[in-house]
């Protein structure tokens, strides 16, 4: 896409498959819904074929309106139910690409030799 961060349609349509997201019969959460809402997001972004980083946060924001605000028997925050999109994605996702970037960076990153070369070269 030429973002360092940049999802096109197709993952897009991929990640509402592999999370559950589209329901059939529902008149909010049906497939058309969510390309729909992928092109509304784009409509003013310099890459129109990708979400990037804000179309992406804005997109989880409005999809847990669409899956959980719209709805009369919800009755928890905006909070609530953006997390209820991530629980929803973390349950169906593949292990792998569930990691804590802290952990990562303490064991690979926050190490004497990093340190060590860094204050060679940085001072």
């Amino acid at each position: 896409t030429g973002l360092p961060f940049g999802i096109m349609l197709n993952a897009f349509k991929l990640f509402v498959e592999d999370v559950g997201l589209a329901e059939k019969g529902s008149k909010i959460c049906n497939a058309t819904s969510f390309d729909q809402l992928f092109v509304a997001v784009n409509a003013g972004s310099e890459n129109r074929h990708a979400l990037d980083r804000q179309g992406w946060v804005q997109t989880i924001v409005r999809i847990a309106f669409m899956k959980f605000l719209s709805r009369d028997e919800f009755t928890g925050t905006y909070a609530d139910a953006v997390r209820g999109v991530m629980e929803l994605a973390e349950d169906r996702v593949d292990g792998r690409a569930l990691h804590e970037p802290t952990a990562f960076r303490e064991k690979y990153c926050y190490t004497q030799g990093v340190s060590d070369v860094l204050t060679e070269h940085f001072g």
